[in-house]
């Protein structure tokens, strides 16, 4: 455990220190967008689903209805998000996978705070524990409505939000 720990320290290192150096050589609007992204980063604990009772009978409920897609992690949890839209978030941010930032979305339980990833545990298969996850937005259902009639899209949205913040 002690290992994992301090794998988990290494990896969130990484992942920001590597916001940070594209936000350092970059310039205007994109050095704007991934200073943006940095100050909004935060490090998050995915858990599995059968950590949270609750939980997990909403997940396997969900399961019956519509089966996660392989490369699809923005449609997975957007799906779950507007499934149960008072019970569960949708969030954008990255994972790091062996150090390599990828953009990812998963879902926070508005509740108990717990944020899962239905793509890595079901459709990949995998531990979620001891992943790295970097949280860049979080959205509720009606956001994410707005968003994806404003787009056509599934996710993605914290772009959009970058714009709007330049606006105000």
């Amino acid at each position: 455990m002690k290992y994992l720990r301090h794998l988990h320290e290494s990896e969130a290192t990484h992942l920001l220190a590597s916001l940070k150096q594209i936000a350092g050589f970059t310039s205007g609007r994109q050095k704007e967008f991934f200073t943006w992204k940095l100050k909004n980063a935060k490090l998050v604990t995915i858990h599995s689903t059968k950590a949270n009772k609750t939980v997990d009978e909403l997940v396997t409920a969900f399961l019956k209805h519509y089966k996660p897609k392989q490369k699809q992690c923005y449609t997975n949890a957007w799906k779950l998000a507007t499934a149960y839209p008072r019970v569960f978030n949708y969030v954008e941010g990255e994972l790091s996978l062996s150090g390599i930032p990828i953009e990812h979305a998963w879902n926070v339980h508005l509740k108990s705070g717990t944020h899962i990833d239905i793509t890595t545990e079901f459709v990949l298969k995998g531990t979620v524990e001891g992943k790295e996850y970097m949280q860049v937005a979080e959205y509720s259902a009606d956001d994410i409505y707005r968003y994806a009639d404003e787009t056509g899209d599934y996710g993605g949205y914290y772009r959009q939000a970058f714009e709007e913040h330049l606006k105000k």
